[in-house]
């Protein structure tokens, strides 16, 4: 049965599941499209100036380390996302908004799978 992230019959969308990686399944993340999705979940932190937001941070900590994952708008409607670990930027991506939110979901569900980053890549 699949779960979906929201109960309206319109815009319904499963929940994020990589189906596995490396025969390992990876843990079940409520799936957002966008930073205003991300900042309905508690392990995001949005940031916002004059109602738009600025940043959007989520830090896992996994594998001894402490990675953080970051998106910021950029110009001409472009959105970046950065992942540090250990205060060191390891991937940098740019990109529409919803690509890389999921593409960050997906980072994070590499990680607290006990993977590494890039194996949870689209």
């Amino acid at each position: 049965m699949t779960e979906f992230a929201d109960d309206q019959s319109a815009g319904r969308r499963p929940l994020c599941d990589s189906g596995g990686v490396n025969g390992r399944d990876l843990p079940l993340l409520p799936a957002a499209l966008s930073v205003a999705e991300l900042a309905k979940l508690p392990e995001w932190t949005v940031s916002a100036l004059r109602g738009r937001w600025t940043t959007a941070e989520r830090v896992v900590n996994a594998g001894g380390r402490r990675w953080s994952i970051g998106l910021t708008p950029t110009a001409g409607g472009v959105t970046a996302l950065m992942l540090w670990r250990d205060g060191e930027v390891v991937a940098h991506r740019r990109g529409d908004e919803a690509t890389l939110c999921a593409t960050a979901q997906h980072w994070v569900a590499g990680l607290l799978g006990g993977r590494s980053w890039d194996d949870a890549e689209q």
